[in-house]
């Protein structure tokens, strides 16, 4: 049995209409109880909130204001499908990725996900 230990902490929210850069380090409270466990168990471990804050970055407030169907925290459609994009290439970025035969079409035209420099 194929058992995948994968650690995620997962908060996103728009942090622009906040008056925040979307700096994780600042912006959400650092809780690191998720990465040691995943280390001391030699599980997998990717940071969802940082890979997404990443991607919000990358589009900058103009494009992240209609992935959100609420002021703040509730995504809508199109902000759902980057998220589980994100997801994706998060997935594609482990060393071992045991999901990768059940990909569909879209999902393996994701790039696995590389962290951005700061």
């Amino acid at each position: 049995m194929l058992a995948l230990w994968a650690f995620a902490l997962l908060a996103y929210s728009n942090s622009f209409r906040a008056v925040l850069v979307f700096d994780n380090e600042r912006a959400i409270l650092r809780d690191s109880r998720a990465a040691d466990v995943a280390a001391s168990e030699k599980a997998p471990f990717e940071d969802l909130n940082n890979i997404i804050a990443d991607r919000y970055d990358q589009l900058g407030e103009a494009k992240v204001e209609p992935l959100f169907g609420d002021p703040h925290t509730h995504t809508s459609r199109m902000g759902a499908e980057l998220n589980a994009e994100c997801v994706i290439a998060a997935l594609k970025g482990l060393k071992s990725n045991p999901l990768a035969p059940y990909f569909t079409e879209k999902a393996a035209a994701v790039a696995p996900y590389a962290a951005t420099a700061k």
